[in-house]
């Protein structure tokens, strides 16, 4: 499956070219929560979004994901989906 994204074209008078984006690959899904679930089983303290800050470790601090709570995290998560599934994603 490929996105149709439209980057802006190279000069002012250029019209907008389409350009195909490939997909992500979903098998990729299941071997990073494989990862994620045994990282977080060794550090079971932590919320989901401590752990993904320390094994990001950004340039810049990341407030807002490292203090949020799991369960707050799950709400936006269900929320998410909702909206997902409304537009038919």
């Amino acid at each position: 499956m490929t996105h149709d994204l439209t980057p802006p074209g190279l000069l002012a008078s250029d019209p907008p070219t389409p350009r195909p984006i490939p997909m992500r690959e979903p098998a990729r899904i299941d071997a990073m929560l494989t990862l994620l679930s045994q990282v977080w089983q060794r550090s079971p303290d932590l919320r989901l979004g401590q752990l993904l800050v320390c094994a990001a470790r950004p340039d810049q601090p990341c407030p807002e994901i490292f203090q949020i709570e799991d369960d707050r995290l799950a709400e936006g998560l269900r929320d998410l989906m909702s909206r997902l599934d409304a537009s038919g994603e």
